[in-house]
């Protein structure tokens, strides 16, 4: 039994395995209420189809600001990547973009639309409120530990469904693991990788090549 599945195991122990997933919009809403996906759009566009609310969190490239599509009820994320950041590495974004369509899996969050003007790439994403998992240590100093083992069993999952499909987030920390309360998190969207503090020992040592056995 992988290591993986036995962290599922023992975390089954004190939670049911029957997590109520958010509701989210459907699609067919979507494909009536905003902007076609994937398209190039105008800034006016943009806001004549979203109402920009709070920034619920910021990075070295992007923002993200809680989002309404105008005539639905449903609050989103939207991730606003400015291009000028990048400096060159748009590939990164679109790399990104791919990757999201490519899973699902309820411990992942869902990219719903995508757009893009001159200056700025658009993400319409699934919203988790509870903050990122960094927050959630510093301002709880410990959790219990049913809290801790169901928090190991979600990342498990994620991570073995993410591997599944041969791939490596190579950027796995409390900052990038978003939290909906204190026994359920998700994993987020996969972003550039490489945050020191956290680099595999057989990368800085050179050592090992880059797979999933390093997460």
């Amino acid at each position: 039994m992988s290591y993986i599945r036995k962290t599922l195991a023992i975390a089954n122990i004190f939670t049911e395995q029957n997590i109520n997933k958010q509701e989210t919009v459907e699609q067919k809403d979507l494909q009536s209420s905003i902007l076609p996906d994937g398209a190039e759009v105008s800034l006016e566009d943009i806001e004549r189809c979203y109402d920009m609310g709070r920034v619920v969190g910021d990075g070295n490239f992007a923002v993200v600001r809680e989002c309404r599509v105008r005539g639905l009820a449903e609050t989103f994320a939207m991730k606003i990547v400015d291009n000028a950041k990048l400096q060159g590495r748009g590939n990164m974004i679109q790399n990104e973009i791919a990757l999201l369509r490519s899973l699902e899996h309820p411990r992942l969050i869902q990219l719903f639309r995508s757009h893009h003007t001159d200056t700025h790439v658009y993400l319409l994403m699934e919203l988790v409120t509870g903050g990122d998992l960094f927050d959630a240590i510093t301002q709880s100093g410990r959790f219990t530990e049913p809290s801790a083992a169901c928090m190991i069993r979600d990342i498990s999952q994620a991570l073995e469904y993410v591997h599944s499909k041969s791939i490596a987030h190579r950027d796995i920390k409390p900052e990038n693991l978003l939290v909906r309360d204190k026994s359920y998190s998700r994993s987020p969207v996969f972003t550039v990788c490489g945050t020191p503090t956290y680099v595999a020992p057989e990368i800085l040592a050179e050592t090992g090549r880059i797979c999933t056995h390093l997460e």
